[in-house]
């Protein structure tokens, strides 16, 4: 092949390539050949710039022009350069190019002539420079997080760490990622504990939930953190590694231990009232009735106050066992109960118990099953007894319920003295009582509380003619039909 055919061909091939093709002399001032992709990317003909050389350099971005002067220097010394830059000054036709420059040395190895090629990547900086936008939105996310948010490839090393996790560490964000935990905490027995959850996660593609476990961070402060791990793919890559998502659960954790000591001591109030008061109060009652043959009329007198006094006592005992029992329920304890059953049981007890008050019930009670405890007696029991005692000598009380849509709604009326409008809100309270009561009005709070945690409502109205009407709504069990 002669000279004449192989530049036809080389010329053939070289515009048949998108990418710039070009032959300098050594000192750049000649230049010996471009092809017709350098229209495509400068803008300007090929023959503008065939015919004065320099302009081949003109339409570099002012920013980048020192850049490529030290690249060529470099080529003609002798050593091959790549490079990416602007071309073109106009904002709406700038354009980004990947070049390589190359030194051509003659046989004697003297370099007259510099070539390369000059690569349009424009489009590969703009899908760059979305990114990189995501990665900034992303991050100002990530950063606004008060949680933990990280990511760890399989050599353990962070990818991806929030402020949050930076802030424990007591570094930057930059001295979390690209470095390990063995290297940033402290505790080698928690970091060898996070390895071993991480290469867990990678290494069975599942993700992990970890309840409980600490973190100590730069103060030496202990952190107990509820963490989430799932298989992950960094964008781009098809290395295996965790992303993390942890939550700084101290507080909570102290409000639980605190809770479960306030608990503890709950439940040994609760057994002190129900056992050795209950047996003290019954002892009470029990010596008194031995004494009744051995005093006069008058001195029966007190003896029946002093039985009266022990029987109420007894009375508040069982309502602060109860409320105690209340306060310590968990809130899925309800039940399907046959309400009818457990209303006309407690009504046969109390009429057992106060023989001179009158107690009915007004009207057949429906079959309905509500949603609620053993409780529910002592709710039953409360409302009675509160409708008899804070009443004269030969109370009258009324028991009703109806079934209203989604609700079961019992009503005890009584004929008593009634309750004011301005106090009708804070009868259910934590110490409401009467006006004139003498008692701790902790049976209406029991009642209160109770029925709030069925999910119903308590309420007192007015009764005809006199006296007031206390209505406890209880949700009824799906599915019942009215």
């Amino acid at each position: 092949m002669g000279p004449q055919e192989f530049k036809r061909l080389f010329r053939q091939l070289a515009e048949s390539t998108p990418d710039v093709i070009f032959l300098f002399t050594a000192d750049w001032e000649e230049l010996l050949f471009v092809n017709d992709a350098y229209e495509e990317i400068w803008g300007r003909s090929v023959e503008s710039v065939e015919a004065d050389s320099t302009d081949f350099f003109e339409g570099i971005h002012p920013a980048d022009r020192d850049a490529v002067r030290d690249a060529m220097e470099r080529i003609t010394a002798g050593e091959s350069v790549d490079i990416e830059y602007r071309v073109n000054e106009a904002e709406d036709y700038q354009r980004w190019v990947w070049a390589r420059g190359d030194p051509i040395p003659d046989e004697d190895g003297t370099i007259r002539h510099v070539g390369g090629y000059v690569r349009d990547i424009t489009d590969r900086k703009r899908r760059e420079r979305e990114i990189e936008q995501a990665r900034e939105r992303l991050r100002q996310v990530i950063d606004l997080v008060p949680d933990l948010i990280f990511a760890k490839n399989a050599d353990g090393e962070y990818i991806l760490a929030n402020e949050t996790v930076a802030d424990l560490y007591g570094v930057t964000v930059d001295d979390v990622e690209g470095n390990t935990d063995q290297e940033l905490l402290a505790s080698e027995e928690q970091a060898e504990q996070f390895r071993a959850d991480d290469l867990d996660v990678i290494e069975s593609g599942e993700s992990k939930f970890v309840s409980e476990e600490e973190l100590t961070d730069a103060d030496g402060e202990v952190h107990v953190l509820q963490t989430r791990k799932i298989p992950f793919y960094p964008p781009g890559s098809d290395e295996r590694a965790v992303l993390g998502y942890a939550r700084d659960v101290s507080d909570l954790k102290a409000y639980e231990r605190e809770l479960e000591s306030q608990r503890d001591h709950l439940e040994l109030l609760n057994e002190v009232v129900r056992h050795d008061i209950r047996n003290d109060m019954q002892m009470v009652r029990g010596r008194a009735e031995l004494l009744e043959d051995h005093v006069d009329d008058a001195g029966r007198e007190h003896l029946d106050d002093l039985d009266r006094a022990a029987i109420g006592a007894i009375d508040r005992t069982k309502t602060a066992r109860d409320l105690t029992q209340a306060m310590l329920r968990s809130e899925d304890a309800t039940e399907p109960l046959d309400l009818r059953r457990i209303v006309e049981s407690r009504v046969d007890a109390i009429r057992s118990r106060y023989h001179h008050a009158e107690i009915e019930i007004d009207r057949p009670i429906p079959a309905t099953t509500v949603l609620a405890d053993e409780l529910l007696g002592s709710v039953l029991d409360n409302l009675l007894k509160n409708a008899i005692v804070h009443n004269d000598d030969d109370p009258t009380v009324t028991v009703a319920v109806d079934r209203e849509a989604h609700v079961a709604a019992v009503r005890v009326a009584d004929d008593g003295p009634g309750i004011p409008p301005d106090r009708r809100d804070q009868i259910f309270g934590k110490g409401a009582k009467g006006l004139e009561s003498s008692g701790t009005g902790l049976g209406l709070h029991l009642v209160g509380t109770i029925v709030d945690q069925y999910g119903g409502d308590a309420r007192v109205t007015d009764n005809d003619p006199e006296g007031s009407v206390f209505v406890v709504e209880l949700p009824v069990a799906s599915g019942e039909s009215q």
